[in-house]
């Protein structure tokens, strides 16, 4: 997976690490998230983490995990509810 690619999440996660210096079992320990499960976000093998793992994570790096609701795309209408 290309860096331009990835998705928000698999970037701020990755740029974090970095910055602060943390490997995948560094961070891994910090979260009691499995350094395997962190490799597999990262690289795009697991592209859809369950929420719980995400909020770990941020909590590992020392961030709060935030859901933001963004406006519809113009052009794709929302589905109606049923």
């Amino acid at each position: 997976m290309s860096k331009t690619s990835r998705p928000k999440l698999v970037v701020a996660i990755a740029t974090e690490m970095e910055r602060q210096g943390l490997s995948a079992y560094a961070l891994g320990k910090l979260a009691k998230v499995p350094a395997a499960t962190i490799t597999r976000i990262l690289s795009g093998d697991r592209p859809d983490p369950q929420a719980s793992t995400v909020e770990r994570l941020a909590a590992g790096l020392g961030a709060e995990f935030v859901l933001t609701h963004l406006p519809e795309k113009q052009g794709r209408p929302r589905k109606a509810k049923e």
